[in-house]
């Protein structure tokens, strides 16, 4: 028996309504790596632009298999399951490259799947800070536009996406190609960045395609991974998704504090790998209090203006407290501290007292005396601490008034 190139994770059996999840499974393998999903991706791509002109010349075409157009049609209007997936990636994952001619998988068409991956760029290397705060900033301002007030619904999101302003905030997308990221020397410069182009692509995936279909998910969690790995950007000759920016850059591949399926679903990158030379040596304090995943429990989109430390981490320090004074709940019996530091507790502190001693520290920013648990009778070396229920609902919540530099 021939070993398997990867082991397969296995969907639930799901409900009716459910069908959601499906796409969870798909671009999971464990021991497959980006570059076959991302050759997957192509190959579906390609699937269904041949399936569309096939359909619309009434032409003749035979595949390599002797299959007819018809039959052709047919196989691929049937709808993916997790089987047919893992066959496809397992067919793409042993496919031979070919002889000295073009390979299967080109870098074109892996970059043709990302959100920025069409557009071109004839000008100089741009700077990478400016760039990606600029465009940032347009997609907000492009949102914001459209906002009658309430809830960024999908209505909102469409008219946004039809819009001619949508249309030209992607073709300048194309700048972050020709990024200089080199010019990303410090751990400052490297947060401000991974930061805003995580935000970046998170909002500009929930415009293009909506946001996560995690609200009738059976599985939220990988189906929200999976939608995050499809939001993609090429910086340069790398492509990068939401995913790999959060957890294999700005957290460098560390265990993900959760179920053993989950962290093998994350991603990391080898030292070998060319994107390895793009993390920081440390990860942002407060991480998950920055980043905007889209959902009903994670932090409001901001964009970080601060270039430099200790500028950087003021800025989000400020961002924390914001977050935690709305969200946070002190009583007498102990502190429950949102969903977003439910899996990432790390990013306050190493041990409860810590956590709990940076908490306080954070709630009386601004100079405001006010302790949360001096009033509550709570000593943060000995409360309890506890840690608020994830909220995997798609929403798309943007801090307007911190989204443009104060002037």
């Amino acid at each position: 028996m021939e070993p398997l190139p990867f082991v397969h994770i296995l969907a639930p059996v799901l409900p009716p309504g459910s069908s959601e999840v499906l796409e969870a499974p798909v671009p999971f393998a464990v021991g497959a790596r980006d570059e076959d999903a991302d050759a997957w991706y192509a190959t579906r791509a390609d699937e269904e632009d041949t399936r569309d002109a096939t359909l619309e010349r009434g032409s003749s075409l035979t595949s390599r298999d002797g299959r007819d157009d018809h039959e052709l049609a047919a196989a691929r209007r049937r709808p993916l399951t997790p089987k047919s997936a893992g066959r496809r990636l397992s067919e793409s994952f042993w496919e031979p490259p070919g002889d000295g001619g073009a390979s299967p998988r080109k870098p074109d068409k892996a970059r043709r799947g990302c959100l920025n991956g069409a557009q071109g760029y004839a000008g100089p290397p741009a700077d990478a800070l400016t760039t990606v705060r600029a465009l940032l900033e347009r997609l907000v301002a492009t949102v914001k536009f459209f906002h009658a007030g309430g809830n960024v619904d999908l209505a909102v999101l469409r008219e946004v996406r039809e819009s001619a302003a949508f249309a030209a905030f992607e073709e300048a997308t194309g700048a972050l190609r020709a990024a200089d990221l080199d010019a990303l020397t410090d751990d400052a410069a490297k947060h401000a960045f991974w930061i805003n182009a995580h935000n970046l692509v998170v909002l500009h995936g929930c415009v293009a395609s909506g946001p996560p279909a995690t609200a009738t998910a059976f599985a939220p969690v990988p189906a929200y991974l999976a939608w995050a790995k499809r939001q993609r950007y090429a910086f340069g000759e790398l492509t990068l998704s939401a995913i790999d920016i959060e957890h294999a850059l700005l957290r460098r591949g560390d265990i993900f504090k959760g179920t053993l399926a989950i962290a093998l679903l994350l991603p990391r990158f080898s030292d070998d790998d060319a994107r390895a030379r793009l993390k920081p040596a440390a990860s942002p304090r407060a991480l998950a209090l920055s980043l905007f995943a889209a959902t009903a429990s994670s932090a409001p989109l901001r964009v970080v203006h601060a270039r430099r430390a200790p500028a950087l981490q003021d800025e989000l320090d400020a961002n924390a407290a914001d977050f935690l004074r709305r969200a946070a709940a002190v009583t007498k019996k102990g502190v429950t501290l949102p969903g977003p530091l439910r899996y990432n507790s790390q990013d306050l502190g190493s041990g409860t007292a810590d956590i709990l001693a940076r908490v306080d520290a954070l709630l009386k920013r601004d100079n405001n005396p006010f302790s949360w648990f001096e009033s509550n009778g709570l000593d943060p070396a000995t409360a309890k601490l506890e840690f608020g229920a994830y909220d995997w609902a798609p929403r798309v919540d943007i801090h307007w008034d911190h989204c443009a530099e104060a002037t």
